[in-house]
């Protein structure tokens, strides 16, 4: 179910990751396995993880596009303070912020770094190898 879903990408992300079906397999059979969800209601696949009052939305899945902020809220537990998204949205939504760590480098030829500064975004987190 989970590939067949990712097959549909992810309709929210402004850089949705495509044809990375190994990296998935190891996040969501290894360390997240327990942290993929199927919303019936949004048929859509979110990989969904708590850490305190943080919930951290790695990526969703589907071809449905209904309000990305009706999905999270469905995701959030009630000691929700925060939301993280591991991708970068389309759209900004509503308290949602980007998952920022400091240890994490990507190499891009030289001349070609503006391709990041006129348009931010980041590599969703599931395609991180």
């Amino acid at each position: 179910m989970l590939f067949t879903y990712y097959q549909k990408s992810n309709p929210y992300s402004r850089f949705p990751m495509a044809d990375n079906k190994g990296l998935l397999a190891f996040y969501c059979t290894g360390f997240l396995k327990e942290n993929v969800y199927f919303l019936q209601d949004f048929d859509t696949v979110a990989v969904v993880e708590t850490d305190g009052t943080d919930c951290i939305c790695y990526d969703l899945f589907s071809d449905v596009k209904t309000s990305l902020e009706k999905v999270l809220e469905v995701l959030a537990v009630p000691e929700t303070k925060r939301i993280v998204l591991g991708f970068t949205p389309r759209e900004a939504v509503g308290q949602a912020v980007l998952l920022k760590e400091d240890d994490t480098t990507l190499f891009l030829l030289d001349g070609k770094e503006d391709l990041f500064c006129q348009y931010p975004l980041m590599f969703p987190l599931l395609s991180h190898a």
